[in-house]
């Protein structure tokens, strides 16, 4: 029997990659409880987990420190960044409008598609401001090479930076993301993730309602870079995403409830699943290079654990993150290997949100 096809990787880059190790942490951090080892540095694995209300609390709250959280008390979300997204119409006009076919879009949010090559610069152009702020190395756009989910492109360039803090909030955003409508050829695991209904439930899941309050909006990925010798290295980070409220992780069963439910529904959802859902994940972002300094920032490993109560000891789902535009709009040396792998196969993309006062 074959085996299923997984994607092809870059030609230009894995031969020479090697995956460059997180650096000496600062003595903030070096003696903090993290998350993963117990209040006497044993690692958790090795110590029995039972999700009690106390340890419920610890893990359900994200990383970030309160000098990020608190400039954002009312939330945070894709309409948060300064300067702001410009009109995207313009840029929309010149692509086609995207219909669903296997779930039920947010309210009022408009979608368009394009070829591989269109949707990479109007991802570009349309997430460029305010990039200025954010390192050069974390700039462009993105492609998710390996991603057994049915998502292609993603940008990291519209968002906030808090250098203070070497912390990126960086929220889904109009033409931050990129879906494709097909399967292409070469898709991870045969493209079992492939299907319409499989691609637009995920899309919905990170959407949300698309909207601008602190439950409507969607997800904000917050990459908090480690402390190392040479400052600005900015090598390895670790992530933690919250919709909205950016003192609750959703990378448990407990923050789903946050932005997944109303009403009594909820209410019982936030009393219970600390006890009847301790599912985690942990999200990291580490550099890969080969030795050509001029090349920084155009690959990372997007590693993925799991576990539950805080406790993410199975690596499973990671990928690897080749920017194919760079942070001046220049394809780079991985973009005719993205353009051979999506083929014929257009992307899609949120466009925008008529009913939200934001275009």
């Amino acid at each position: 029997m074959s085996q299923p096809s997984v994607a092809r990787p870059s030609k230009s880059y894995v031969e020479a990659a090697r995956l460059k190790h997180p650096q000496t942490m600062s003595r903030e951090e070096a003696t903090r409880p993290a998350k993963g080892n117990t209040p006497l540095g044993l690692p958790v694995c090795l110590v029995p987990c039972r999700p009690t209300p106390c340890t419920a609390g610890s893990w359900c709250r994200t990383d970030l420190s309160g000098a990020i959280t608190s400039v954002w008390p009312q939330g945070f979300g894709w309409y948060s960044p300064k300067p702001s997204q410009k009109s995207v119409n313009e840029i929309a006009a010149k692509l086609r409008p995207y219909e669903w076919t296997a779930a039920q879009p947010p309210p009022g949010a408009a979608f368009v598609q394009g070829s591989g090559v269109q949707m990479m610069d109007a991802m570009y152009e349309a997430t460029k401001a305010g990039s200025g702020q954010v390192p050069s190395k974390l700039r462009g756009v993105f492609w998710m090479q390996g991603n057994g989910v049915g998502e292609e492109l993603v940008t990291l360039q519209f968002g906030e930076w808090d250098a203070s803090q070497r912390t990126l909030l960086t929220p889904l955003a109009p033409f931050s993301w990129g879906w494709p409508n097909g399967k292409p050829t070469d898709a991870p695991f045969g493209g079992r993730m492939y299907t319409p209904g499989l691609i637009e439930g995920g899309a919905r899941t990170l959407l949300n309602e698309a909207g601008v309050t602190i439950l409507t909006t969607p997800g904000t990925a917050a990459y908090q870079f480690s402390a190392e010798p040479a400052q600005g290295t900015l090598s390895s980070a670790r992530l933690d995403v919250f919709v909205g409220n950016s003192r609750v992780s959703i990378l448990n069963g407990w923050g789903y409830g946050f932005y997944g439910m109303t009403g009594t529904l909820r209410a019982a959802w936030l009393c219970c699943a600390p006890c009847c859902w301790p599912l985690s994940q942990a999200f990291t972002l580490d550099e890969l290079e080969d030795g050509n300094p001029a090349l920084s920032g155009e690959a990372w490993h997007r590693g993925i654990r799991w576990g539950c109560c805080g406790v993410t000891c199975v690596p499973f789902g990671g990928y690897t993150l080749l920017k194919v535009i760079d942070g001046e709009g220049r394809p780079t040396r991985h973009h005719a290997d993205f353009v051979e792998y999506i083929g014929d196969v257009p992307v899609w993309t949120w466009a925008g949100n008529a009913t939200s006062g934001y275009e």
